[in-house]
């Protein structure tokens, strides 16, 4: 059988890491409940792992620029997004992080906690690149191209909202029984767990059906769906 991976990549003290498998089953995309390891799951279950949307850089940026091309590509378009940095910024980064725990700082306080999750997706790529193909995927640009972006995920039913309005190129959420379902795709808050399936969606794309931040040729892209806005109205 084969599937498609989304992960929401984030690094913090407690928090889950957000992953989903699906499959495209009559033309809808359907998560798998609760995978949490993917060769485990692929194993056990006898699934092809065809491509992995990532939502992190998947290495770091170029030490003579200074922005991506994707990132850049990002600015073009009015959609904000992080800075990556460079192997020469994490090497002075982790420096500065060993030496704020030696002194006893609190961890809660660590310098450059935004940017340190990128680690955590460079490894990933590195090593599920062994397992299927790992494209970069940036879930609020996603969600900027549907039209359900005026709002914080984490604000009210918005994380619903959006999932919503993936449903209406997935397949997935529609009746009563897959939206109780929605709970049991991964583990994390509503709104990790609805990025981590826009991420699995992207990976479910082929090339022609995304819309591209970057040059792939240079390995620096960002992909995102190749959809219409949604009208507020049919987002509900």
């Amino acid at each position: 059988m084969d599937v498609f991976i989304g992960i929401d990549v984030a690094c913090a003290k407690g928090k889950y890491l957000p992953l989903v498998i699906c499959t495209l089953e009559n033309r809808r995309l359907l998560p798998f409940p609760l995978a949490s390891y993917i060769e485990t799951v692929c194993d056990a279950f006898h699934l092809s792992p065809i491509r992995i949307g990532i939502d992190s850089p998947l290495r770091p940026r170029d030490n003579h620029l200074n922005r991506r091309f994707a990132e850049q590509a990002l600015d073009r378009a009015g959609i904000s997004c992080y800075t990556t940095l460079s192997a020469d910024d994490f090497r002075m980064i982790k420096a500065k992080g060993i030496a704020h725990l030696e002194a006893g700082k609190p961890i809660q306080n660590l310098p450059h906690a935004h940017q340190i999750f990128m680690l955590l997706g460079f490894a990933l790529n590195e090593r599920l690149s062994k397992v299927a193909e790992c494209i970069e995927v940036y879930p609020h640009a996603t969600v900027k191209q549907l039209g359900v972006a005026d709002i914080h995920k984490s604000k009210g039913n918005q994380a619903e909202l959006q999932l919503s309005a993936m449903s209406h190129y997935t397949g997935w959420p529609k009746t009563d029984d897959d939206w109780s379902q929605a709970d049991n795709m991964c583990l994390g808050p509503m709104h990790d767990r609805v990025d981590a399936y826009s991420a699995a969606w992207v990976a479910s794309l082929p090339e022609q059906e995304r819309i591209c931040f970057g040059d792939p040729e240079k390995g620096d892209a960002i992909w995102i769906p190749k959809v219409k806005p949604l009208s507020r109205a049919a987002a509900n």
